[in-house]
């Protein structure tokens, strides 16, 4: 299976970037994932993000940092610290990666 941002639902993806970048609450299903509770991510989705869900993990795990997803600490932690918008390095090195993961491969 070949996995895609552009196979995310565009406002799971957007809420995704934005609690990455900005450190704007992702909503329940998207907190349990990033929490890395994969029942509860099940139980919370809906038929979109559950048949997304390859894709979603795809991209937690190849571009949103380590730093800000694994447990309920380290949400709660980066959801207190406000994303990336104290790191422009980190901010535009990030922003790259989301960018290239929405670029169509031949």
């Amino acid at each position: 299976m070949k996995y895609s941002a552009l196979d995310i639902p565009p406002d799971t993806l957007m809420a995704i970037n934005d609690y990455v970048l900005r450190g704007i609450p992702p909503g329940g299903f998207l907190e349990a994932v990033l929490e890395d509770r994969l029942v509860e991510s099940f139980n919370r989705a809906d038929i979109r993000n559950t048949e997304a869900m390859p894709h979603i993990v795809w991209y937690m795990y190849e571009i949103v940092p380590i730093q800000c997803r694994g447990s309920r600490e380290a949400v709660s932690a980066w959801l207190s610290k406000g994303g990336l918008t104290e790191e422009p390095e980190s901010l535009k090195f990030v922003e790259e990666r989301m960018k290239r993961a929405m670029q169509v491969e031949p």
